[in-house]
């Protein structure tokens, strides 16, 4: 296999930032963006794109499964779970790791409101899309398609005796069937 030139590296360093191969050549150096596109389609290239891919995937213990449970943990998400028996946020560090990984985002809001009550604070907790998370499992699992599939029960050793009768590809019923499917 060929060996990458500096320049190379340095694209496959920089491609693996963000996976736009223009922008990576543009940042390793090349005058033009599209010189990256040709180089994803180079083999050497590629295989160095995909080695470092594997053991950036390896060293932090990414895997199918482990995406799959993430995207699953947000999927299956109940907010309930983010509340105590008063209806009360529950402090986020006494939240459980799967109901932690369901918070996209919380906004603490602290408001000075007088002598009596000094201080108020408004949380929000904002949470990942569980719709696009179903939506995600649904496609790994094929449940949508926009392919129709048709189930066609046809029977290959009829056709096939029929057009063993035929006069230039035509099939030997075909007559019947221009008159109307009368039988003679």
């Amino acid at each position: 296999m060929r060996s990458l030139t500096p320049k190379q590296r340095f694209f496959v360093r920089e491609y693996l930032i963000d996976l736009n191969s223009s922008a990576a050549a543009r940042r390793a150096g090349y005058k033009h963006g599209e010189i990256g596109r040709r180089l994803v389609t180079k083999s050497h290239v590629l295989t160095a794109i995909e080695k470092e891919m594997r053991r950036r995937a390896a060293k932090l213990d990414i895997s199918a499964e482990r995406v799959l449970a993430e995207i699953a943990k947000i999927a299956f998400s109940d907010a309930r779970k983010l509340f105590d028996a008063n209806g009360d946020l529950i402090p986020i560090h006494l939240l459980d790791d799967d109901t932690a990984a369901t918070i996209a985002g919380i906004e603490v809001t602290e408001i000075e409101t007088g002598e009596e009550k000094p201080l108020t604070r408004i949380k929000k907790i904002k949470r990942w899309d569980k719709t696009k998370n179903l939506e995600l499992l649904g496609r790994h699992l094929a449940l949508f398609t926009d392919k129709i599939i048709a189930k066609v029960d046809l029977d290959i050793d009829a056709i096939l005796r029929d057009l063993s009768g035929s006069t230039r590809g035509l099939p030997s019923m075909m007559p019947r069937l221009m008159d109307g499917g009368k039988d003679d």
